[in-house]
């Protein structure tokens, strides 16, 4: 089959078919990078074509409510067609967030990231690029074996390739039983180097997660307060109110203060189950950018407002 042909193929199975990238790499007997260089060469050569339309002004409404409610400086809402699997709705948002990612990114920018599924979909449309002094930063420790996400690691190292970077990639986990451990952990020169990067952030991709652990069970310094999700394990209630040390337990990765630090910090968002979570999260006042789909974005406008009086304290923790 010539070169032509197998990226016509790739790129159907894909984007025609579906396909998750592992699926086409064991179909055909390739590594899922590989799969990965062929959708980045289809989209190159002109053979898969990527072209969102959103009905004119039909979200302009929607996306300045959400900006003003939550005095965000934007809000993307991608359009999403009855009957779309979860799966290519995450690869709809994934391609909105590449877009933003290559109209804002400059040589010498440091970018940061932290997440899983909706990263990898926006790496997956980020198309490979030439840039000087990149460097592109994984902002929270390894996740559990148990996780279903993508490995953080190799999507800062995959991102990194896309764009010539330098990938600041660590292998230490997300949370630790004590400070001591904490500690040594951030003496490595290794680790310590790209700690200290995520205080020089130019831009922050994250996705925003609703409470998964046990944390709602554990006494808290803010009794009155439950968790209801975290940005980089940073936990905060419905009222965008941070928790602090007292949830957040001994956390390697980004601070509080170093992502207030960040200029630009996108949160990537799917799941209208998760709207009350996401609505806390922007409450926090540490997003300045919201990329989500329609269905999501209605359920987080729908919801009504919460007492200011937990939000005005949202800066009070790091």
């Amino acid at each position: 089959m010539n070169r032509a042909k197998l990226l016509a193929q790739v790129g159907g199975l894909y984007y025609l078919d579906q396909l998750t990238q592992a699926d086409i790499a064991r179909r055909l007997s390739v590594s899922r990078r590989k799969v990965s260089e062929l959708l980045g060469a289809a989209r190159s050569a002109g053979i898969v074509r990527i072209v969102v339309t959103p009905p004119r002004d039909v979200f302009s409404i929607l996306e300045t409510e959400i900006e003003a409610r939550f005095g965000l400086r934007e809000v993307r809402v991608v359009p999403v067609a009855s009957g779309r699997s979860p799966e290519r709705v995450r690869r709809q948002l994934g391609v909105a967030a590449a877009g933003d990612f290559v109209r804002s990114l400059r040589s010498g920018h440091a970018v940061g990231l932290v997440g899983g599924t909706l990263l990898a979909s926006m790496i997956d449309a980020v198309a490979p690029m030439a840039m000087s002094g990149v460097r592109v930063v994984q902002g929270l420790g390894c996740q559990n074996a148990t996780s279903q996400q993508p490995a953080l690691m190799e999507l800062v190292s995959e991102l990194a390739r896309r764009v010539g970077g330098q990938a600041l990639a660590w292998p230490a986990p997300s949370v630790v039983a004590s400070e001591t451990i904490r500690q040594g952990l951030e003496a490595d020169p290794h680790i310590s180097a790209a700690l200290r990067t995520l205080g020089t952030l130019d831009r922050l991709y994250v996705e925003l997660t609703p409470l998964v652990s046990n944390l709602a069970k554990t006494p808290l310094a803010h009794r009155s307060s439950i968790p209801v999700g975290h940005i980089a394990l940073r936990h905060f209630d419905n009222g965008g109110r941070l928790l602090g040390s007292s949830a957040d337990g001994h956390v390697v990765g980004i601070t509080v203060d170093q992502i207030r630090h960040t200029g630009h910090v996108v949160a990537l968002a799917h799941g209208p189950e998760k709207a009350r979570a996401i609505a806390a999260a922007l409450r926090t006042q540490l997003v300045t950018c919201l990329i989500t789909d329609e269905r999501t974005a209605r359920a987080v406008a729908a919801l009504p407002d919460v007492s200011t009086s937990s939000a005005s304290h949202a800066r009070s923790n790091a």
